[in-house]
């Protein structure tokens, strides 16, 4: 692709409606479609009050189930969601998880987490780790002590 981007993130609503519309050009590449339905800051009682029936998780799987059917290539999901999802979609479509907080972070608002060594062994494909590199002191260092807690403390 001219512009050298590899991924687009789609927002849309709990509502969703014709996923299978949000087309790229014909010359997309390797960009991927990616979705996501909602915030890891969100849980069952925050569904719950905008008159979602279901369960975080069982939502996010039925949402997964209607991406994957329209020929979405991923979606961002928590870390927590992860193994379930990976279960239904195999290892070719893309899990983008924000919400993932090493031992030593603060969760914050973040409701729906785990950490990087758990995420990437449940199937995470990317891992977005925000605020515990941004907001430290030393990013680098967090950035090297998250490095050593996906290797197992090496």
């Amino acid at each position: 692709n001219q512009n050298n981007l590899d991924k687009t993130t789609l927002f849309k609503n709990l509502y969703m409606k014709n996923l299978s519309s949000i087309m790229l050009p014909e010359d997309q590449g390797e960009i991927k479609r990616i979705i996501q339905f909602f915030n890891t800051s969100l849980d069952d009682k925050d569904l719950d009050k905008v008159g979602v029936g279901n369960e975080t998780s069982q939502q996010v799987e039925l949402l997964t189930k209607l991406a994957m059917e329209a020929g979405l290539d991923g979606v961002v999901c928590s870390p927590a969601e992860v193994r379930s999802i990976r279960r239904i979609v195999g290892n070719e479509f893309v899990l983008v998880t924000p919400g993932v907080r090493p031992e030593w972070a603060v969760k914050g608002d973040q409701k729906r987490v785990t950490g990087p060594s758990e995420a990437i062994k449940a199937g995470s494909t990317f891992l977005v780790i925000g605020r515990p590199i941004t907001a430290a002191n030393d990013p680098l260092e967090a950035l090297s002590q998250i490095q050593v807690e996906v290797n197992g403390g090496s």
